[in-house]
């Protein structure tokens, strides 16, 4: 497996350690949102989803089905799914995914899971959080992945991933590549303050 990597990491890791005391307040109200989609006609699906600040757990499964769960306490932070089953898109967008401020004690989380033997093409756009995008031993080609502010961590091993270029802001991101590849791969990893890793296959030719 032969690999063309390109890693830019300005910054050293800054760590900024807080101590807060005395704050209480009033939990908001909490909204929640689900929805499964039959994805068994389609022969390959294009994945486009941009979610605001908060945290995303994204993961495949052994199901024909994509499915999605959601607990916000803003109610503009609730998310359209479409499918155009033509073009073979899935897109899930909040509605003002690039103008919602979190405040303190605000939610938005999400569990998505896609089919893990349909080849897909993955665009991922997250606001400030966290995320953990395990997609291992799933049939994931190419994916785009850019977030704000936080800690991340995907995981792509054992997959046929030929394009990956990812682009993150302060914080953490760990890419997990190691496993069998079929493909040869090409990637972008640029990262703000903070840390980047990277796991490869013993085999690869960086």
């Amino acid at each position: 497996m032969n690999m063309k990597l390109s890693l830019k990491n300005t910054v050293p890791t800054l760590l900024i350690g807080l101590a807060l005391a005395g704050l209480s307040f009033i939990a908001p109200e909490e909204f929640s949102f689900s929805q499964n989609t039959d994805l068994t006609s389609l022969k390959k699906l294009q994945a486009d989803i941009d979610i605001s600040a908060g945290t995303i757990h994204l993961s495949s499964h052994n199901s024909s089905t994509a499915e999605f769960k959601s607990v916000y306490t803003k109610k503009d932070f609730k998310a359209e799914v479409t499918l155009d089953s033509k073009k073979e898109h899935l897109s899930i967008r909040q509605r003002q995914a690039n103008n919602i401020n979190m405040k303190d004690g605000d939610k938005n989380d999400w569990w998505i899971k896609i089919p893990k033997n349909l080849e897909t093409d993955l665009k991922l756009k997250l606001g400030a959080g966290e995320g953990i995008i395990d997609l291992s031993d799933s049939k994931i080609t190419k994916m785009s992945f850019e977030a704000g502010a936080g800690n991340f961590e995907l995981n792509l091993a054992n997959t046929p991933i030929t394009n990956l270029n990812v682009n993150a802001g302060v914080g953490s991101i760990a890419i997990n590549l190691s496993g069998k590849h079929s493909n040869n791969l090409k990637a972008s990893v640029n990262g703000g303050i903070g840390e980047v890793k990277l796991i490869f296959p013993r085999n690869a030719g960086v």
